[in-house]
């Protein structure tokens, strides 16, 4: 649901208010979401990418997955642990 600019200004402190609280609870639920996919979704050995500017373009495999994160590792060997929110399965 869009509104004009005209219907933006014309709101209330109180319907901003509203608004925002529901895009922010909208917001939680999709991370929420995501995160529960990739909780059941992931197993040790998976590859990965993972959606963090640090780490553009680079596979990684899943080493261990805990309630809100999980323990990757690259070809170079190193180990990261990333939300699951942030992990793209390939």
């Amino acid at each position: 649901m869009g509104f004009t600019e005209k219907e933006i200004h014309e709101l209330s402190d109180r319907d901003l208010t509203f608004w925002l609280s529901e895009l922010h609870e909208e917001k939680k639920t999709r991370r929420y979401r995501a995160t529960q996919d990739n909780k059941f979704i992931l197993a040790p050995g998976m590859k990965v990418k993972v959606n963090h500017k640090k780490a553009l373009g680079k596979m990684y495999t899943v080493d261990r997955v805990k309630l809100k994160k999980a323990f990757l590792f690259d070809e170079s060997g190193l180990r990261w642990n990333v939300a699951l929110s942030l992990i793209e399965q390939v």
